[in-house]
């Protein structure tokens, strides 16, 4: 028989499986992407309960109860039916395959390969097929790996899933090895929109996170020389997976400056399987320029910068040549190069920093996909930031666009009213702490 904590443990999850066993196999997510989006939000409260349990260590479930947990959430999801709110699983299939036959997806757009994938049904659902591939390098080669495998989107899926299933017994790795309550891996094993958009739908930033957390494990507190060289390249490998990651590059070199270059090492030597000479070199990243210049959705801060450089160009004919876009993006550049001169002088810690960077990561993108803001899940265990937390459960309110784009006139329109929704708790749990003077009203994490 349970006991009363952990009978109540037990009921919390099995609110979070009925919640999202409801939104992947019941709601058809495209034409109801609002009732997901509730099923997302009845899930997280479970998992705040929990989460804000083990950090008061009232009635906390053990670590075994915590990664038990995780891996029931991630069986769910694997059984899931993939590629319904983004069809990037199809692109990460398509890029797998071409590598191994023998093209660089950073120089041959789709397009450009149509005959290829004559045949082949995962050409015919590519997004984007103009655009070369905007992911870097490690993430190209972990395609091709899983596409050896001969497998399709469901192989693709579940090779993310096993990353993120790695990112939780890492996290427990690292709070442990930090003095932390090892059971804080709650906060990313059980995570109902981790479940959803990295196990469900596979996305590729699982394999990026799990490198960063695997950094930040072997960093420890007070690392060697050999763990500061292996923290080093993980970090460099979790760059070149995604470039995020990066960020936190300089509060480890100021911990150890031994990071610094296996990090740099790492990164540049991933490129070396796609180098095809210095006059190339602009053209391994044009996918990632059109990504940047084109790509707009679920922005807040961009939205209303983007409406003033338009009013102003209207009123300053010489500004009309510069495309609104890329001009918006001035100025948030600057502020954000401002945050985190602010934060670098600060915080000192290389964990917490990152989940500050990421407010105005999220706060001033121009695309804020749901998957984005996993990012910041594993890393609330060290810093609970309230803000996030809202975030986390209101984000998935964005794929409201999908009924009508899917199901109605194709049209990809967004609703201020559903996006003030999703973002005012955000904005207004930011100010609310400012204004308490401290990061966070939730005290920190017990150490041993």
């Amino acid at each position: 028989m349970l006991s009363p904590p952990a009978a109540r443990f037990a009921g919390l999850v099995a609110v979070q499986l009925v919640a999202l066993s409801v939104g992947f196999f019941v709601v058809d997510r495209q034409r109801l992407p609002l009732v997901w989006a509730g099923c997302i939000a009845a899930a997280v409260v479970p998992w705040i309960v929990v989460c804000r349990a083990v950090l008061t260590g009232t009635r906390a479930p053990s670590l075994v109860q915590v990664l038990a947990a995780g891996v029931a959430l991630r069986a769910l999801a694997a059984f899931a039916p993939v590629g319904v709110l983004s069809d990037d699983i199809w692109r990460y299939v398509w890029e797998g395959r071409v590598q191994l036959q023998g093209h660089n997806p950073f120089l041959e757009a789709p397009a450009e390969l149509a005959e290829v994938g004559t045949g082949d049904p995962v050409w015919q659902r590519l997004n984007n097929p103009e655009t070369p591939a905007a992911y870097p390098p490690v993430g190209q080669l972990f395609l091709r790996l899983v596409a050896s495998t001969g497998g399709g989107a469901t192989t693709f899926r579940l090779a993310f899933l096993v990353c993120d299933l790695a990112t939780m017994f890492l996290l427990a790795a690292w709070l442990a090895r930090t003095g932390r309550r090892p059971a804080l891996a709650c906060f990313h094993a059980l995570c109902p929109l981790v479940v959803a958009e990295l196990c469900a739908e596979g996305h590729n930033d699982a394999l990026a996170i799990m490198l960063m957390v695997a950094c930040f494990a072997v960093f420890g507190r007070s690392p060697q020389a050999r763990n500061a060289v292996a923290a080093g390249v993980l970090l460099g490998l979790a760059g070149a997976a995604k470039f995020l990651p990066l960020v936190v590059l300089p509060w480890l070199v100021r911990r150890d400056r031994r990071v610094a270059v296996p990090c740099v090492l790492a990164f540049v030597a991933s490129y070396i399987p796609f180098w095809h000479g210095f006059e190339r070199v602009p053209e391994m990243f044009e996918g990632l320029v059109q990504y940047g210049a084109r790509w707009r959705h679920n922005d807040s801060i961009f939205a209303a910068v983007i409406g003033a450089t338009e009013w102003l160009q209207g009123q300053l004919r010489w500004l009309a040549r510069f495309e609104a876009q890329r001009l918006s993006k001035l100025p948030l550049a600057l502020f954000f190069v401002l945050a985190t001169v602010w934060i670098f002088r600060r915080e000192r810690e290389p964990s917490h920093a990152f989940v500050l960077l990421l407010v105005p990561v999220f706060a001033l993108a121009p695309t804020l996909h749901p998957w984005y803001v996993c990012w910041v899940v594993p890393f609330l265990a060290v810093k609970p930031l309230p803000a996030h937390f809202a975030l986390i459960a209101l984000v998935s309110l964005s794929y409201h666009v999908l009924a009508r784009f899917h199901h109605g006139d194709g049209v990809w329109q967004e609703d201020p009213w559903l996006k003030l929704a999703g973002y005012v708790p955000f904005y207004g749990l930011l100010v609310f702490s400012a204004l308490r003077a401290r990061v966070s009203p939730v005290a920190p994490p017990p150490t041993h």
